[in-house]
């Protein structure tokens, strides 16, 4: 015992040891963690700081992220977790299946949901902005369609940590994923174009087929393809002219086609997890047809799949995607190709809905089933009100002609 008690002290030391003497000589080794940004820098010596004990807090803070190995440790430490089942952003389910812990936990209790519509009229006035901004692009031959991506726990919840299957039992049906249900009720009771993806992607993975990859909380390009296809045919139903989406070409691989079908395993930052059996390279085969539209979309996380697979055999002539309120990127078929392209931008203007207007024949509002951003929000309520002066411009415009005429 003694010996192991020995062995134990000595170890500590030693780490401590040369921690102390790699940041005396200034080395800072470490290994890349993934989305895991340093939030302190190193605070200037003020003697007035110190005094009030500014300065020690700050280095305190900014030595806590800077010290030697600190992500070997903390790797260590997540891998333990991992072991678990308790890392901090991720779950891991039955068969090693991973979900984002926050995700997960909106599809049974969405607060922030709740606490939107808790105000009264603010999904009215939501849903009234979009059959606004619908019935302008109708009466210009354009179309909107709004679509809502499916939630990782809601397609695979038998394969949820046992922990949620108490939450399962406290929570009645109609109390998850409330905004899927919500939303699309208010759309088709509005008549507007809209598609819930959940039971689709759930009778996919009822026929045996992998909608999302094990190491990923997004799905997979399986599902982006089929929902591709869906929209293109709902549209054409619209009268819509896009070439079809006649088949896909699917290939099977050992290790993953995109990085985001390793988001979740590469959130745990840990050194040893399971990959998934099998993850697949799908691209489109369209319609051999001119290309002639021009797609709009205010997007989520969910979309960046839907460019990866438009980006082989894409139906459209041009897709835009504002992501959230950050940025835009720009997919394009020119010469024969597709070509892409990302700009980085914050609020959209007055410019960028004039561009919507004028030079787009397709608006597509995509967002989770667990989540209404903030962003979507105030594009909605931003975009209705740009065309609601456009309006009044116009009918403005054309009463003072007739006052002219008149005289």
């Amino acid at each position: 015992m003694k010996v192991i008690q020995k062995f134990f002290i000595f170890s500590f030391l030693t780490v401590i040891f040369v921690v102390g003497i790699f940041f005396m000589l200034n080395i800072n080794i470490q290994i890349p963690l993934y989305k895991v940004a340093n939030k302190y820098s190193k605070p200037d010596v003020k003697w007035k700081k110190i005094l009030y004990g500014k300065y020690q807090t700050e280095y305190e803070n900014w030595f806590s992220e800077n010290v030697s190995f600190r992500s070997f440790g903390l790797k260590g430490m997540n891998q333990i977790l991992y072991a678990f089942d308790s890392l901090s952003d991720i779950d891991r389910g039955k068969s090693n299946v991973l979900f984002y812990k926050d995700w997960t936990k909106r599809f049974f209790i969405n607060e922030e949901f709740d606490n939107f519509i808790g105000k009264k009229g603010n999904l009215d006035k939501y849903i009234e902005n979009i059959e606004y901004i619908n019935k302008y692009f109708n009466s210009h031959n354009k179309k909107l369609i709004y679509l809502i991506t499916p939630n990782k726990a809601e397609v695979y919840e038998e394969k949820l940590p046992l922990r949620y299957k108490i939450i399962d039992k406290l929570i009645s049906e109609n109390e998850k994923t409330k905004i899927r249900r919500e939303i699309s009720n208010k759309l088709k009771e509005k008549k507007i174009l809209n598609i819930d993806f959940t039971p689709q992607i759930e009778h996919l993975k009822d026929k045996g087929v992998k909608v999302f990859p094990k190491t990923g909380v997004h799905w997979n390009g399986i599902s982006a393809s089929e929902a591709i296809r869906e929209t293109v045919d709902k549209l054409n139903t619209e009268g819509t002219q896009i070439p079809k989406i006649e088949g896909t070409r699917i290939v099977k691989l050992k290790t993953p086609f995109r990085q985001e079908e390793l988001d979740g395993k590469n959130l745990m930052n840990v050194y040893f997890s399971k990959f998934d059996s099998k993850y697949f390279d799908v691209k489109l085969i369209t319609e051999k047809k001119e290309k002639k539209i021009n797609v709009f979309s205010i997007s989520t996380s969910f979309s960046q799949v839907l460019v990866d697979t438009l980006n082989y055999d894409m139906p459209f002539k041009k897709y835009k995607r504002y992501f959230y309120n950050t940025y835009f990127s720009v997919l394009e078929y020119k010469n024969g190709k597709n070509t892409l392209s990302d700009m980085n931008m914050g609020n959209m203007k007055n410019s960028d809905y004039e561009d919507i207007v004028k030079n787009y024949d397709i608006l597509i509002i995509e967002h989770t089933s667990i989540q209404l951003p903030e962003s979507h929000i105030e594009f909605v309520n931003n975009f209705s009100n740009y065309l609601r002066n456009l309006e009044n411009k116009k009918v403005f415009t054309e009463n003072k002609n007739i006052h002219k005429g008149g005289n």
